[in-house]
C-alpha cells in the first residue's frame, strides 16, 4: 500500500516500487525511501535477526567500526564544545551488547575523556528503560535506519541531547538511484528508513536538531536548538 506523504519532509509526492515481495515509497522531494509499514518485521522477528549480530569488542573489524564513528566525533566536540568534568554521553541504540559504551569508559580510564564522565544507553530491544537523559553528546549509530515510528523515536532521541549539545547520527546514505535495487543495505529488513543527506537534515530538523557538518559519508552532526 502507497503511503499519503512522506515520513521525513511530509509531502505528497511519493512513488511506490516493489523490490523483491518488499514495497519501498520513494519521495521525489526529499529523495529519501521507507518501507510500508505492512512490510515491517514483527517485533519478535527483529529482535532475533539482532541476536544473530557478532558484535563485540573482541571482534576487531566490529571495534575498528567503532572507532572509526566514534574517534572522528570526539574530536569534533573537544573542539566544539565546553567540556566540563561533568560531561554526559547517551548512546541511543546501544545494541545486544553496548560495545560503544564499553568502548567510552576505556577512553575514561584512560583519561581521554573525563573521569567523571557518565555514560547512558538506551535500547528498543536489550536496554528499554526510558530513561531518556539530556546529555552534552548523544551518538546513534545504526540505529535510525531501524526506526519503525519515526515520529515517536526522533523526539525520544531528541530529549537524549540537552540544549546547545550536539548528536552524531552514524547510517549509509541512499546510493545514487539505478543503484538502490542492488543496495545491500536494503537487505537487512529491519531497515526500513533510507536517508539522503536533505531526508535527515529534515526530520531532524522537526525535533529542534540542526544540522551541522558530515565528519564522513556515513557521520553526521546536528546540534540541539
Amino acid at each position: 500500500m502507497k503511503e499519503n506523504k512522506c515520513i521525513f519532509c511530509s509531502k505528497k509526492n511519493l512513488n511506490i516500487t516493489q523490490i523483491r515481495n518488499r514495497n519501498y515509497n520513494f519521495c521525489n522531494e526529499c529523495g529519501g525511501i521507507f518501507v510500508s509499514k505492512s512490510d515491517f518485521l514483527s517485533e519478535n522477528e527483529q529482535k532475533k535477526r539482532y541476536e544473530l549480530h557478532n558484535n563485540d569488542l573482541k571482534n576487531e573489524g566490529y571495534k575498528k567500526f567503532l572507532l572509526d564513528f566514534i574517534m572522528p566525533v570526539l574530536d569534533f566536540v573537544k573542539n566544539n564544545y565546553q567540556i566540563s568534568e561533568n560531561f554526559t554521553i547517551f548512546d541511543f541504540g546501544s545494541g545486544v551488547k553496548p560495545c560503544l559504551c564499553e568502548l567510552l569508559e576505556r577512553f575514561i580510564t584512560s583519561g581521554f575523556i573525563p573521569e567523571n564522565t557518565k555514560i547512558y544507553k538506551y535500547d528498543k530491544f536489550f536496554s528499554p528503560e526510558k530513561n531518556f537523559v539530556a546529555s552534552d553528546l548523544c551518538v546513534s549509530l545504526e540505529t535510525i535506519e531501524h526506526f519503525d515510528n519515526l515520529n515517536e523515536d526522533l523526539l525520544n532521541l531528541s530529549s537524549c541531547v540537552k540544549s546547545g549539545g550536539f548528536l552524531a547520527v552514524g547510517t549509509n546514505l541512499i546510493p545514487d538511484s539505478p543503484e538502490f535495487e542492488k543496495w545491500w543495505y536494503k537487505e537487512d529488513k529491519t531497515h526500513v528508513c533510507f536517508f539522503t543527506l536533505e531526508a535527515l537534515k529534515l526530520c531532524l530538523a522537526r525535533v529542534n536538531l540542526m544540522f551541522v557538518k558530515s565528519l564522513s559519508n556515513r557521520c553526521f552532526i546536528f546540534k540541539k536548538s
